[in-house]
């Protein structure tokens, strides 16, 4: 009895001992030891650097600007600037004639700055190359340096420019009234070292209306080219 007893302990411990030895190579073999997750944010606000004149970040920043980006202009597709700035407080469309004129804290002005730069729009041209649109309120605006600036603010329109990889986007849209839009935006790399790069962006919208004057069309075309010179 004490003969089948010992060996039915013997062999259960050696069981055990296999079944401990397997289960710890297992997790041998299936060790982790780290995970790299990498991204790039294709929607970073960069008012900040523009309003201020100089490079500070955006907590440093004490003017008031806000930002209409990329993103929350392709999701809720617009295509005239007017409905972009209707996300922005404190601005409203002030139309006088064919071109667009907007209220500012009480100010009248237009969308006459792109890249902070004077470039004056007489009309209200198609957004599909605006990567930002920002408004920078109050007097601080004056440091744009222009006699088109009033104390309400500025209106500021960031362009899209070549990134460093290859991508290409193309939007179809469709409503009431005949309304198709269609938009596309290509990016490429001229070269392996990634010192020329293209980008081309455009739109065509059609829109019409139950009146007479509703009728919109409008063909938009945008191209743009980055060249690198190495600095010795």
């Amino acid at each position: 009895m004490k003969k089948v007893l010992f060996s039915i302990l013997f062999i259960g411990n050696y069981v055990a001992s296999q079944a401990q030895e397997k289960d710890s190579t297992i997790l041998k073999n299936t060790d982790l030891h780290e995970v790299i997750i990498r991204g790039v944010n294709n929607s970073a606000d960069v008012s900040s650097e523009y309003t201020s004149r100089i490079p500070l970040k955006n907590l440093e920043n004490p003017q008031v600007t806000h930002s209409v980006n990329s993103k929350l202009i392709l999701n809720r597709n617009y295509f005239v600037q007017y409905n972009m700035l209707s996300n922005v407080t404190g601005v409203s469309p002030s139309w006088a004639g064919v071109s667009p004129y907007y209220t500012v804290r009480g100010f009248r002005t237009r969308s006459n700055f792109r890249n902070g730069i004077l470039g004056y729009v007489a009309s209200d041209i198609d957004p599909v190359n605006i990567a930002q649109l920002d408004v920078v309120k109050g007097p601080s605006g004056t440091l744009f340096g222009s006699s088109m600036t009033v104390f309400g603010g500025v209106i500021n329109r960031v362009t899209v420019k070549p990134q460093d990889d290859n991508f290409t986007s193309i939007t179809l849209a469709g409503g009431n009234n005949n309304f198709q839009r269609a938009t596309f935006d290509v990016n490429t790399k001229l070269d392996t070292e990634s010192k020329g790069l293209m980008r081309i962006t455009g739109a065509y919208t059609n829109k019409e209306s139950f009146q007479d004057q509703g009728v919109y069309q409008n063909l938009f075309l945008a191209p743009s080219l980055l060249i690198r010179y190495p600095i010795s």
